[in-house]
């Protein structure tokens, strides 16, 4: 869990570019253009990876020789992860021809074959990374787990393309220099919204190992995982719907995106308050009947959890707006402010209360978080709270 974290700071180093590309190749898609945009677009955002996925082996490579002294890891656990973060650095310059293609399916609306794809690569990493541990692999079964499931998702997701749209091909370079200065703009300006996530969802851990080692670790890590998992199960539903909120805001159909957003926060009031009140109920005796009593972090835990599940969900909406709008300077203000909040709070209270305190830190904060968006979400929208209430949340509640 610590490695992965590691490995998502150094993804940074795409400037933002991940999401720029994500929405101009949405926005592309409804351009009545043979897809000439489109294009230019995909060949710019695989050219520009191949550069970043550089500067990443870099990074993954040199953090490989302080590895042991940066998490305090025991001889043979050090061995492993430089071996492992080896094997990441080169997977992550060879993988840049098929990165795109992925993008490129959510973009031009295919999504049950995209999503279809990934549920076969996530079986696979989970079949592989079972198989590699009980083989005797440990740390470096779980790294090569990753890779070979992103080398069979990353290669299904070219082949389907190349199968959907046969006439297409794509070249390397910078096509159009402008549109790659306006996109690199805005991922730019999307950097610190990343930043800001990382500090909220990619730092827990690494702050119960700073404070109280690899076991603590393992503990809030398992207590977590199961709900962090069926969030990302609900945030597809947003994400699914990014391609098309995207082309009906390039097209100004503003009512039809508003009742889109309704659908979009009913639907995630629904699936999160669900979550919720299963967390509340059946957190401690899932963890218990899966890797034992010793492996539930605690009450205060799960019900911060619960909290922080309905919070994100939510705010995965409301940032949906706000980049669909191109308002990304604000929403890299709101991330950045509320992510250095998170992580100092998580630091006070992981020492006031235990691990359970920097899971409570995120709930707090991403509460706050949701009550922000919210308001400038239905202010981009021009949507008031009381339609709001009766066209999502009240649905929603029964």
């Amino acid at each position: 869990g610590v490695l992965m974290q590691v490995i998502g700071y150094l993804a940074l180093v795409d400037l933002g570019f991940g999401v720029a590309l994500s929405r101009y190749l949405a926005q592309a898609f409804g351009h009545d253009d043979q897809k000439k945009r489109f294009g230019e677009i995909f060949t710019t955002g695989r050219t520009f990876y191949l550069a970043s996925n550089c500067v990443v082996a870099l990074f993954a490579f040199i953090l490989s020789i302080y590895v042991g002294n940066l998490f305090s890891l025991s001889s043979s656990v050090e061995t492993q992860a430089r071996i492992g973060l080896w094997v990441l650095a080169a997977w992550s310059v060879l993988r840049t021809p098929l990165a795109v293609y992925g993008g490129a399916l959510i973009a031009t609306q295919n999504l049950a074959a995209a999503n279809i794809i990934n549920m076969v690569g996530n079986a696979f990493r989970l079949t592989l990374s079972l198989g590699m541990v009980l083989l005797g692999f440990d740390l470096i079964g779980l790294m090569l787990a990753n890779v070979f499931a992103e080398v069979v998702t990353f290669s299904l997701q070219r082949w389907q393309y190349r199968k959907t749209y046969p006439g297409e091909r794509f070249g390397w370079g910078i096509p159009n220099w402008q549109l790659f200065r306006e996109m690199l703009g805005f991922g730019i300006g999307y950097l610190l919204v990343i930043v800001g996530g990382r500090l909220t969802f990619s730092t827990d851990n690494l702050v119960v190992g700073y404070l109280y080692g690899g076991v603590a670790t393992s503990i809030y890590y398992t207590t977590q995982i199961p709900t962090f998992l069926l969030i990302a199960l609900i945030w597809r539903i947003t994400d699914n719907a990014a391609p098309a909120f995207n082309e009906l805001y390039a097209k100004k159909e503003m009512e039809r995106l508003r009742n889109a957003y309704y659908k979009l926060i009913k639907y995630g009031l629904v699936l999160s308050l669900g979550l919720g009140l299963g967390l509340l109920v059946l957190n401690q005796t899932l963890i218990t009947l899966w890797v034992g009593g010793g492996q539930y972090a605690g009450n205060v835990m799960t019900i911060s959890l619960a909290l922080f599940a309905i919070g994100t969900i939510i705010n995965h909406v409301n940032a949906l707006v706000l980049v669909a709008y191109g308002a990304v300077r604000l929403l890299s203000i709101i991330c950045i402010v509320c992510g250095v909040c998170n992580l100092g709070l998580s630091l006070l209270l992981g020492k006031i209360l235990g691990i359970q305190g920097v899971m409570v830190a995120s709930a707090v904060v991403e509460t706050v978080v949701a009550v922000v968006l919210c308001v400038y979400g239905l202010s981009f929208m021009k949507i008031n709270i009381l339609n709001l209430w009766r066209k999502a949340a009240a649905p929603a509640l029964v």
